[in-house]
């Protein structure tokens, strides 16, 4: 059955066995109440009449009766003063219950063996799906841990490093499930660049606790479970990992916190090879400070010779002046706020971390007497750690103001490209203005031609042949001039427009504009001599050669903004009534309104323009035939327009 007892339809002995048990269980209840009864009646038991001794239910008898009462004694009372019977004839039935038990016990062991001898044929089978269920359990198991943690995958690669990407530590994360802001989230990269890290900074900083998070969190990778680490992580596999994490002394071995380190170390060195990553925690301590430090520097430049990856912590100023200037050892600190007497938890690379052993005495409530007596007897010893706090007081100073100039650096860039781009553009318009000027004062010569044809008519009839005939050359010539500076100034239009095309070929994802007009954006496929742009919600195609290369449009004035914020629900973008202009006057109007509900993702739009001769009606279906994506054209219904209005979805 579901509790793993057998059940009575086994067998059928089994069934005959129980059934007999449960008979007997009721003649020994009738046989004892009985005998309660009488000799209850007799006055031979006590108050309580009965209980329960080893198992069986036991008459409480009187001293003075034990020998009335045939049956065994069980036991006595405390005080000698009740004896626990069982009666002769309860006796002789729980021996009965006796035997029917162990045959019971022995059908069961013949079923049982039965049943296994059955099984033993499907053992393959069995051994298979227990290996299947174990690993549904793994794998919901490891599937409930990372959703508890909000785990990520991180890339696994082959090389020998580690470098996670706000990385937190799994307990921490467990523990602060209602508030995971307070778990501190750290940056660490170990490589080919950086094969051995220190990290140094102030007691209760958070050193201990990176390194196990570090350790802890290359351990679950390499146990196929996720992080609590960003997806951008990238983790490799190290064949051993060694650790000398807390203090490790005993008594029973006879080793100190020292020599247990030592221990350890002695250990490590022996199996450590460039596929083993080491973490030791405060390294070197539990000795004299020079002895240890400099014992400390030789086994570092051991395993750093042997190649060694690994992630230590320390308070020796020896070792992190060793990272200053050996390749491939790097420094990290733990960021303490000096202002306020407390650390951030913050790791930060590159630069030494100070113990911050005044400030912590400070914060721990130490007199400032015995703290300033201590700075005076420490004198310029203290000068290294002084010095790292300066330093990273000004790197931080020093990093927040390059940061402030990258910014201000793009910036610059994207508004001098946007200036060229519009002085550019300026410089288009200013010659197009004068070809517009020119091309004026050639119609005006031409008016003044007409002039002189009547002039020279005028003139024949008076016989003055040869002054017209001057004045007509003199004419012609000053045509001639104009044309010349038209066509100047158009070869020059052309060549400014074409100059980017010597620069470099067109790439996908690069800032374009039309040679001619204002319209840019981003090419997004290039095929042939074709390209698609992307300008806003609009995809235009075009011929490369209509293109030139452009820079990436910003907000010159943060006051104003060059994009329109156009809202579809509006009935001014929806409906454009065009009665009463002429075709001139309808185009562009009509043109503008088009892109402006295609660029605002307008599903439909409804133009009027009357019914007439059918001009407009014409010059309204020609316009949205010529755009590239496909327009659905209509009329509605009479009652609501008919050939007057044109529907169109976009």
């Amino acid at each position: 059955d579901d509790e793993g007892e057998v059940l009575d339809s086994a067998s059928e002995e089994l069934l005959r066995i129980r059934r007999e048990i449960r008979y007997k269980f009721q003649s020994i209840d009738r046989a004892f109440n009985q005998e309660m009864g009488r000799f209850k009646q007799l006055g031979y038991l006590a108050e309580s009449g009965e209980t329960i001794r080893n198992g069986r239910r036991v008459l409480a008898v009187l001293p003075e009766n034990k020998r009335k009462v045939r049956g065994i004694i069980h036991d006595t009372s405390a005080t000698g003063r009740t004896f626990f019977i069982e009666p002769e004839q309860v006796m002789l039935l729980n021996n009965d219950l006796f035997d029917l038990r162990n045959d019971e016990k022995a059908e069961i062991n013949r079923i049982l063996k039965a049943l296994a001898a059955q099984l033993r044929l499907h053992l393959e089978q069995l051994e298979t799906n227990e290996h299947v269920i174990i690993n549904l359990d793994v794998v919901q198991a490891k599937a409930l841990q990372a959703k508890a943690l909000d785990a990520s995958m991180p890339q696994v690669v082959e090389e020998r490093s580690s470098h996670l990407v706000q990385g937190q530590h799994p307990l921490l994360v467990l523990k602060n499930q209602s508030d995971r802001s307070a778990v501190i989230p750290f940056d660490l990269a170990i490589d080919k660049e950086s094969t051995i890290v220190i990290i140094s900074g102030p007691n209760a900083g958070g050193k201990t606790v990176t390194l196990k998070a570090f350790g802890l969190l290359q351990m679950m990778v390499q146990s196929s479970l996720l992080i609590p680490a960003s997806k951008e992580s990238r983790v490799g596999i190290f064949s051993k990992i060694c650790g000398d994490i807390g203090d490790q002394q005993s008594i029973e071995e006879d080793l100190s916190t020292y020599s247990s380190h030592l221990k350890n170390l002695r250990q490590f060195l022996s199996v450590a090879d460039e596929n083993t990553l080491v973490l030791l925690d405060e390294f070197g301590s539990g000795t004299d400070p020079s002895i240890g430090g400099a014992l400390s520097e030789a086994i570092l430049l051991s395993l750093h010779k042997k190649q060694v990856r690994g992630l230590v912590t320390t308070h020796y100023g020896n070792l992190k002046l060793l990272a200053s200037h050996i390749k491939g050892i790097k420094n990290a600190g733990m960021e303490f706020d000096a202002q306020h007497l407390r650390p951030t938890f913050s790791l930060i690379a590159d630069t030494p971390g100070s113990s911050y052993a005044f400030e912590m005495a400070r914060r721990s409530g130490l007199s400032r007497k015995i703290i300033a007596k201590a700075k005076a007897l420490l004198g310029k010893r203290g000068s290294m750690e002084d010095l790292i706090t300066s330093l990273r007081k000004e790197k931080k100073t020093v990093d927040k103001q390059k940061q402030a100039l990258l910014a201000k650096e793009k910036q610059l860039d994207k508004l001098i490209g946007t200036y060229e781009q519009l002085r550019a553009e300026l410089d288009v318009r200013r010659k197009k203005l004068k070809v517009r000027e020119k091309t004026e004062i050639i119609a005006t010569k031409n008016e003044a031609n007409k002039e002189l044809q009547r002039l020279i008519q005028d003139i024949r009839e008076k016989e003055k042949i040869d002054a017209a005939k001057a004045l007509s050359k003199k004419i012609k010539a000053e045509q001639k001039a104009l044309s010349s500076d038209i066509e100047e100034i158009q070869e020059g239009i052309f060549a400014e427009q074409s100059e980017n095309k010597t620069a470099k070929p067109f790439e996908e994802g690069d800032h374009v504009r039309f040679k001619m007009g204002g319209i840019a954006g981003t090419i997004i496929k290039i095929k042939k001599a074709k390209a698609t742009i992307q300008s806003g919600n609009l995809t235009v195609d075009a011929k490369l050669s209509d293109l030139v290369h452009g820079q990436e449009a910003i907000d010159l004035n943060p006051t104003r903004s060059v994009r329109t914020s156009i809202d579809p629900n509006k009935e001014t973008y929806r409906k454009l009534d065009l009665r009463g202009l002429s075709k001139e006057e309808a185009s562009p109007r009509l043109e503008r309104f088009i892109d402006q509900a295609v660029i605002s993702n307008l599903p439909s739009v409804e133009i009027i323009h009357g019914k007439g001769s059918g001009v407009l009606r014409r010059i309204v279906r020609e316009i949205l035939e010529a755009y590239p994506q496909e327009i659905e054209i209509w009329h509605p219904e009479a009652n609501q327009g008919g050939d007057g209005v044109t529907l169109a979805k976009l």
